[in-house]
């Protein structure tokens, strides 16, 4: 989990602030002890006495460079460079334009933008021969946002590992994450259990079957285990949430958590001996738990009324939430960068 620092810069005060991110994010927070991992410092600085000769290369004037900036980089060594007009530098066509450039980085202005030396830059634009330019969907472009959906199914499971209760979660890792698209197609998934991730998408249609697009909004999370909607055993609960961009459903975020006890004829919700499904466990239809105004706390007192454990499986179905709701952030953080690309 990152968190903020500020002053004091204190262990006391870093704790306060890491139980307060811990309760808005998971729903609750705990005294125990705490390890800080990484410490990690960015600095960007404006600079009037520094200037990168990049002007002679690209044909612009000094007059025309916004002010200069110094930046660090993971790899090691403070690089300085200029911020310059982005309608200058983008004057020309193909590749000829930027001859020496290698990163092009929006900063934030969409009209100014931060040039490094080096390679050259390939703008994506093409001509179609009749005076149209499109984007082209080039490789590499294709390749970051692979990797960037995969990230998001990884960094969901770590969600729940971090933060259940339950060690069936917490040190087994007995749970898959996956995204898939607004009909059930599935586009990523994490490193987990083959077993369940074969069925994330044929969820998420069956899903849509009871529960119609339109009667989704953004904040819910629907829970379920039933096995004719996605399949596996009653332990096996589901978490899915909608996903809303511009205005419409895009995608959906589907957590898979096996919880300790789900109710039924013994502990641990293993019955090698029923005769019928409900003697196995709780049958949960798709409910929602949570919506954008929070948990509905009627509908959660009553799951957790019928399985053992409550505080434990409240602990896990908050943290089946919060890995939802991770995988929501981060797509809406890569759908900015994607506009700001396309910009």
């Amino acid at each position: 989990m990152e968190v903020p620092l500020c002053e004091p810069f204190d262990p006391e005060n870093i704790a306060m602030a890491f139980k307060a991110i811990h309760q808005r994010l998971y729903g609750f927070a705990t005294d125990e002890p705490w390890d800080l991992d990484t410490l990690r410092v960015t600095v960007s600085v404006g600079t009037d006495s520094v200037f990168k000769p990049l002007v002679g290369k690209l044909g612009v004037s000094r007059a025309q460079v916004t002010r200069t900036a110094s930046c660090w980089f993971e790899s090691g060594g403070l690089a300085i460079t200029a911020f310059y007009d982005r309608n200058t530098l983008l004057r020309g066509t193909g590749s000829t334009a930027l001859p020496s450039l290698r990163f092009m980085v929006n900063c934030g202005d969409p009209s100014r933008v931060l040039c490094l030396d080096g390679h050259s830059f390939e703008p994506a634009n093409r001509d179609d021969g009749g005076g149209v330019v499109t984007r082209e969907r080039d490789p590499f472009t294709v390749e970051v946002i692979r990797n960037a959906l995969t990230a998001i199914a990884e960094e969901m499971s770590l969600v729940i590992m971090r933060s259940a209760r339950s060690p069936l979660l917490r040190e087994a890792g007995d749970l898959s994450s996956a995204l898939t698209d607004a009909t059930g197609g599935l586009i990523a998934q994490g490193r987990d259990i083959p077993a369940h991730l074969g069925i994330m998408g044929s969820t998420v249609s069956e899903f849509l079957k009871r529960v119609p697009a339109n009667r989704l909004q953004p904040g819910d999370v629907w829970f379920l285990n039933l096995p004719e909607v996605g399949g596996n055993h009653l332990p096996d609960v589901k978490a899915i949430r909608p996903i809303f961009g511009e205005g419409r459903l895009q995608a959906f975020a589907v957590s898979l958590a096996h919880w300790a006890d789900v109710g039924g004829a013994r502990p641990g919700s293993y019955v090698p001996d029923a005769v019928d499904t409900w003697q196995e466990g709780l049958r949960i239809s798709p409910i929602r738990l949570f919506s954008a105004d929070g948990p509905d706390r009627e509908k959660l007192d009553l799951v957790v009324s019928n399985v053992r454990g409550a505080a434990e499986r409240e602990g896990d179905i908050l943290a089946q939430m919060a890995s939802t709701r991770c995988a929501e952030a981060r797509l809406h953080e890569l759908s900015r960068a994607l506009r700001r690309y396309r910009a």
